[in-house]
């Protein structure tokens, strides 16, 4: 062992190795903190903040105890920080920033200790500039946090094995027992890294290594009974599903942005490190046992307790993790010369920003929030004396009406929950020719066509990641705007819509009321159960598989309440998506379906249009209609890919 002096002791390499690592380090912290006065809050900032109460007592039993499946260590600092402070989004995520740079020279110690300073420099370029460690790095959640403590220890128990500091030692007891309070899988990867300890230090270390151990598994104590109850709820199972082996795909693409260029560069890159590192024999055994127990053990765990268990597997879990994978696949650039390290940290970056920002779209999709345009339109609305109607939390919208101080009270038609019915009954009751329509992804999918059988002219349309806002019109105007891609329209009335067959026996009956000219034509459906329907491939419908199919039939006269539209999608005989109409008024019928909600490939896919009067009731049918609407592109490209034209931004 030797004592540690001079810079190197905090951060090793040469001037140049430490003018490209703040280089770095000062690119990491503009991607994180651009524009930060108007980074918005993503949903789990909100619902911490809404779970903050006057008293740290209060904070803990209403807003931990039994809401929350997190440890409380973030709850705890987000109260105490925003009682010295505010709850401004620059104020609230500073830290959490701060906290994801800090760890990132925490990474490049501990990587220059198990490789050299050429691999720690290449694998900071990737964590400084990948979104997935700014957009982690910008949320005041536990990501940042519990990167920053399982670093810290990481880092600590290296510097201990090498120099037998006492100081490191503490420093690792502290880390351990504050990534517990982060993250359970945190935890999770402070036990991995804990147990790996006992291999690692030598033997005259173990006595006081166990002690520190001991130390840091006392100061977690006060957790265990929650933690206990918090792994009796399973996981997430109520709405994240069971993963597959492609989610690992998923997570690889997510990674390199979704971007093929920047794959196939960083993955050329992994395999030339892997080649090389297995020719030249510069994978120690040391080096393969810390990654593989740090970085691949964390991945199969969750793996496996989601599908054996119950679902916890996201990208934000294995964030703790993925350095040492990262490690792993690098290690093998050891020995290369500075110029050489520099150019492929430049390149990495060069890519990797350009599709952040190209191809994720990062600053323009995170930088705006479904929830605060909501809030704009309502109080926009309401300046203009139109009705605003959403279906979004009404606690976060009541968040923002206090956090942006509207005196006023702001007043909205809250449709959350509501079925097509009652939606029907509120847009009856309200007066005017425009309203204001804000929905978020939890809204059901055929809302905005609800809305739309009392407004049915669109003047305004914005989409975001995970929510959407509309301008409607009772009456038409110059400046409607037009979304649908594709309409096929048929009635009676010798109007014919492409794809449709009519069974040739269904009866015409006609108006014999009024003048001749006005009389007007209707199936009469009366001890039928079938006879009107469509059907055609998926894919020339909807390319894209963002859109929204909607069928649509109007009646005329008498109605039947068991006459509904049906929307189906299947592959041969199989039926993969079955939609039916609920009654959205006394003579329309609305059903919709959206070809996101399918897994797997589209191709060979047909779309299914029927009327189906189960009763065989007597209805006369006046037109039947499918049409298509262009879908949300950014709907989920927080984590998922941008799918087709930003349309509506």
């Amino acid at each position: 062992m030797k004592a540690e002096t001079g810079i190197d002791r905090w951060i090793p390499g040469t001037p140049a190795e430490r003018l490209l690592l703040a280089l770095l380090l000062l690119i990491a912290l503009i991607l994180r903190a651009w524009d930060l006065p108007h980074l918005p809050y993503v949903h789990d900032e909100l619902s911490a903040l809404i779970r903050l109460y006057p008293t740290l007592s209060e904070t803990l039993t209403r807003g931990v105890v039994g809401v929350d499946t997190h440890p409380p260590g973030v709850q705890v600092f987000l109260w105490a920080w925003t009682s010295i402070g505010d709850q401004s989004e620059a104020w609230v995520k500073a830290p959490f920033i701060g906290a994801s740079l800090l760890a990132l020279v925490f990474l490049y110690r501990m990587a220059v200790r198990l490789t050299d300073t050429s691999v720690a420099l290449i694998m900071v370029a990737l964590l400084a500039t990948l979104q997935f460690t700014v957009l982690y790095g910008q949320l005041a959640r536990p990501y940042a946090f519990g990167l920053l403590t399982t670093a810290w220890m990481a880092d600590s128990l290296l510097r201990y094995r090498d120099s037998g500091s006492r100081g490191a030692l503490i420093a690792f007891a502290l880390a351990a027992a504050a990534s517990g309070y982060m993250h359970h899988l945190a935890l999770l990867q402070a036990l991995l890294i804990g147990i790996t300890g006992l291999w690692l230090v030598a033997p005259a270390q173990r006595k006081g290594y166990l002690l520190a151990s001991m130390g840091a598994i006392a100061l977690y104590l006060p957790n265990v009974l929650l933690l206990v109850k918090q792994f009796a709820w399973k996981g997430l199972d109520e709405w994240l599903a069971m993963p597959s082996l492609a989610w690992f795909a998923d997570h690889a693409r997510f990674i390199t942005h979704w971007s093929l260029v920047f794959g196939l560069v960083l993955g050329a890159t992994v395999v030339w490190a892997l080649v090389r590192g297995f020719r030249n024999k510069l994978f120690s055994k040391e080096l393969l046992v810390l990654a593989v127990c740090w970085g691949l053990l964390p991945y199969f765990i969750t793996y496996a307790y989601s599908v054996w268990r119950a679902p916890v597997l996201q990208h934000s879990v294995v964030l703790f993790a993925f350095p040492y994978v990262l490690l792993l696949l690098l290690a093998g650039l050891r020995g290369l010369a500075s110029p050489r390290t520099a150019t492929i940290a430049g390149l990495v970056v060069l890519f990797s920003v350009s599709t952040l920002v190209g191809v994720r779209k990062h600053f323009a999709v995170a930088y705006h929030s479904r929830y605060e345009a909501i809030t704009k339109g309502i109080i926009q609305a309401n300046a203009e004396g139109i009705p605003a109607l959403t279906d979004a939390p009404a606690h976060v919208l009541r968040f923002y009406f206090d956090h942006w101080h509207c005196s006023d009270p702001c007043r909205y038609f809250d449709l959350t929950g509501l079925d097509a019915s009652q939606v029907a009954t509120v847009l009856d009751s309200m007066n005017g020719d425009r309203a204001f329509l804000g929905i978020t992804l939890q809204a059901p999918i055929d809302r905005l066509p609800q809305v739309q059988q009392r407004f049915p002219f669109l003047l305004q349309r914005h989409d975001m990641a995970e929510g959407q806002t509309f301008l409607l019109s009772a009456r038409p105007a110059k400046d409607v705007l037009d979304d649908i891609t594709f309409s096929s329209y048929l009635s009676p009335q010798a109007v014919e819509g492409s794809g449709w067959t009519v069974d040739a026996s269904i009866p015409l009956v006609q108006d014999t009321t009024g003048p001749a000219y006005a009389r007007v034509r209707r199936w009469d459906l009366g001890g039928r159960e079938f006879g009107i329907e469509r059907s055609g491939s998926l894919d020339s419908l909807a390319p894209v598989g963002t859109e929204l199919l909607e069928a649509r039939v109007e009646l005329d006269g008498p109605t039947a309440p068991s006459l509904v539209m049906v929307l189906e999608v299947k592959r041969g005989e199989e039926t993969l998506i079955y939609r039916t109409s609920p009654i959205t008024s006394a003579n329309a019928r609305i059903a919709t379906l959206s070809p996101a909600e399918l897994n797997g490939s589209r191709s060979g896919l047909t779309v299914k249009t029927y009327l189906w009067n189960p009763e065989k009731a007597q209805v006369r049918v006046a037109s039947i209609a499918l049409q298509v609407r262009k879908g949300n592109a950014v709907q989920y490209a927080m984590l998922g890919p941008i799918r087709g034209e930003w349309s509506y931004p």
